[in-house]
């Protein structure tokens, strides 16, 4: 098992060192051809289309992917509704389009909704088969389908841009991004299934789906109310700045988050009818995850002044206390939702809901109480919102989870401690630095956080530094 949870972890670091690159690069050019007026039209449109995918696949992702017995009728039924569904959420894209077009006084939403729209079964295929693999734990096709989506996407995107497609180059490289991934999953592991519906296979997903549904929509709700919400009180150019924040952080927290997800339900999964190995394994996990995890935000933050203008370019400055905000909020929220991983591997992915609808109640609460303070408030509402995510899973205690809260608070509190106290010193340097171009000040600054760190873990917590030094070179051999 510690041997598959190593291969698991090293195709998950390819993915996601490889997917970063990719979106970066992307970053680096959209800043450079685009405006923010487009970055925020085209993150209006493009958040409905998330939305709508949700409803699409995510309810069979995780369903699939749990299930002791799958069985390709399980998969066929699975791609039937979700045909059907995405066929009328195309048609209600339309109608749709019309009414956001005269809400926002922006006439191109008529065809780019639609458009991007598109793009809704092919998200809800490349969630099913998705699935399928974790199911089967090939997680090298998941790995590749995605890192080849994201490249083949940001491509198309980018030659769409220098031919002057403005905002339409950001709808293309959705759409060429989710077509290859969900093709690219179905060759990897040889499995065409023609759409049918089974009854009874439908009712035996349908209890894990329908939960994980309203789970997976906490998200990308609380992404579409959050830009609606921006733009209104904003404007389309505020929320340009908002996603480019978003454009440098979210990748790296979603490949954290997805990466971390994927491998500990897959860890979990294997204990889900033991209640005690499986507190063992979340224990050992979190504790690990967390002193991992956590530096990785809290760096990003204190280097955001000068990562952001390197990548977006001049005349972006504005998003760099968004940004701040943005790595703070993912160092609280991604390593506490690994409770949540290990209670979904047990059937219960209920409570992963109750965090998400948290999450989304604090974003907006703070979002519309501290709008005086203009467009930072949007960075410090996600903040709020992840803070609420992260509450939730140092609180919650169903039955027979017999990890006590306070176990839980101080295993998290010292990963945030060390984390910030490493932020506070390269913070420091920065203000002490003497004045250098701006990519040899971000490298020395990422370059002095690690040796930071690294002193740091080897004073408090040098068994976890040995343990996470070990599994690195394990992944490496």
């Amino acid at each position: 098992m510690q041997r598959k949870l190593v291969k698991w972890l090293a195709w998950s670091s390819f993915d996601g060192i490889g997917r970063l690159i990719v979106l970066l690069l992307g970053t680096v050019v959209f800043s450079r051809l685009l405006v923010p007026h487009e970055l925020g039209l085209g993150a209006l449109v493009l958040v409905v289309a998330a939305v709508a995918s949700v409803f699409v696949g995510a309810p069979f992702e995780e369903a699939l992917a749990q299930r002791k017995a799958l069985r390709r009728a399980h998969v066929a039924t699975a791609m039937a509704v979700s045909w059907s569904i995405a066929g009328l959420l195309t048609i209600a894209s339309v109608p749709l389009g019309w009414l956001m077009a005269w809400a926002y006084d922006q006439p191109e939403i008529v065809w780019l909704l639609p458009v991007a729209a598109l793009s809704i079964g092919l998200s809800g295929q490349g969630d099913v088969m998705t699935g399928v693999a974790r199911r089967l734990r090939r997680f090298d096709a998941i790995s590749i389908a995605t890192l080849s989506g994201h490249t083949v996407g940001v491509a198309v995107g980018i030659a769409m841009a220098v031919l002057g497609y403005g905002v339409w180059s950001l709808i293309g490289q959705r759409l060429a991004t989710v077509a290859v991934k969900a093709l690219l999953l179905h060759e990897r592991l040889r499995l065409w299934v023609v759409p049918a519906w089974h009854a009874d296979r439908y009712g035996e997903l349908q209890r894990f789906a329908g939960i994980s549904l309203f789970d997976r929509l906490s998200d990308p709700i609380n992404h579409l109310a959050f830009n609606s919400v921006v733009a209104s009180l904003y404007g389309l150019t505020a929320l340009g700045y908002v996603n480019m924040a978003l454009r440098l952080i979210e990748p790296i927290r979603a490949l954290v988050a997805i990466a971390a997800h994927n491998i500990a339900f897959s860890h979990f999964a294997a204990a889900q009818h033991d209640d005690e190995g499986l507190i063992q394994r979340l224990q050992s996990t979190a504790s690990l995850a967390s002193l991992f995890i956590v530096p990785i935000f809290a760096g990003l933050a204190a280097v955001m002044p000068v990562m952001l203008p390197v990548f977006a370019g001049p005349g972006w400055e504005p998003a760099i206390p968004i940004g701040i905000f943005l790595a703070i909020g993912g160092a609280l929220a991604i390593p506490a939702r690994l409770v949540f991983s290990a209670l979904s591997a047990k059937g219960r992915p209920e409570f992963s809901l109750l965090a998400n609808a948290s999450g989304v109640a604090g974003t907006l609460v703070v979002l519309f109480g501290a709008s005086a303070f203009g467009p930072v408030s949007v960075g410090v509402a996600r903040a709020a919102g992840d803070a609420a995510q992260a509450l939730v899973a140092i609180l919650v205690s169903p039955s027979g989870f017999s990890w006590g809260r306070l176990a839980r608070l101080v295993m998290l509190s010292k990963a945030w401690l060390l984390s910030s106290i490493m932020a506070a010193v390269v913070a420091f340097l920065l203000l002490a630095l003497p004045n250098l171009p701006a990519v040899a000040e971000l490298v020395f600054m990422i370059t002095a956080g690690v040796a930071a760190y690294g002193g740091l873990l080897l004073a408090f917590a040098p068994s976890q530094l040995q343990t996470i030094v070990s599994r690195i070179k394990s992944m490496a051999t």
